[in-house]
């Protein structure tokens, strides 16, 4: 773990046992703030609803995180995803 990066920005990088990399967010950033903003509801089976992020979100925590397969996983979501707000990502 980073000890500035938890404290600027209040996020923990683990990894689990089998070596996968976590990032746990502690919550309140800006750009978290607006993407719960900017998040709708799915309806599931006319019952239940499911809050779910548009495509832009994953592609703005991803470039946060930084990792070498985040930009190879961005790069595939930016090609396959031709509709992207690009002002959204921006934004943050």
């Amino acid at each position: 773990m980073r000890p500035c990066l938890l404290v600027t920005v209040r996020v923990v990088l683990l990894k689990t046992a089998s070596g996968v990399g976590v990032d746990v967010s502690l919550g309140t950033m800006d750009f978290e703030q607006r993407r719960i903003d900017h998040s709708s509801v799915w309806q599931i089976d006319g019952h239940r609803q499911n809050r779910t992020c548009s495509a832009e979100d994953p592609i703005v925590h991803k470039a946060f995180a930084g990792r070498g397969q985040d930009w190879v996983d961005i790069s595939g979501m930016i090609t396959q995803e031709r509709s992207l707000d690009r002002d959204l990502s921006d934004e943050n």
